[in-house]
């Protein structure tokens, strides 16, 4: 019973990912992908989690939600790529202060704080891309 309750998990989790990126066409030829292989390799478990997934996606799943998602998940990463640059300027300002009163120590601090913001500030602006792809992708 635990394991087919895991394997539900699994699948519908694993599909749940995909769900704002990929078409419905695409999310069912994964599930057939990994159903063949589940298949080949005898996992009952995990063919039944995988048909359920492909159940809700033949039922539920729509391009027009898909974009939908797909939006929302740009407007998501445009909001965190707005917090972490307010982050940044507010690192910018301590890092000043630092500066205007000499304190080496927090000199120090405040330019590992920047450089880990701005670090975080390239993978946010590079999963917005990534995101903006995948909703250029449904729209075709």
């Amino acid at each position: 019973m635990y394991r087919t309750v895991a394997a539900l998990l699994f699948s519908s989790c694993s599909m749940m990912a995909f769900a704002g990126t990929q078409s419905c066409a695409e999310q069912l030829a994964a599930i057939s992908s990994k159903l063949s292989a589940a298949r080949s390799a005898g996992n009952s478990y995990q063919i039944s989690g995988l048909e359920l997934a492909r159940d809700k996606v033949k039922t539920y799943c729509n391009d027009g939600d898909q974009r939908i998602r797909a939006s929302e998940e740009i407007a998501d990463k445009q909001r965190k790529i707005d917090e972490i640059q307010e982050d940044i300027l507010e690192a910018q300002r301590d890092y000043n202060h630092a500066v205007n009163n000499g304190n080496e120590q927090k000199m120090a601090k405040y330019q590992r704080k920047l450089a880990e913001k701005r670090f975080k500030l390239e993978e946010a602006k590079s999963e917005l891309q990534i995101a903006k792809d995948n909703l250029a992708e449904l729209s075709k």
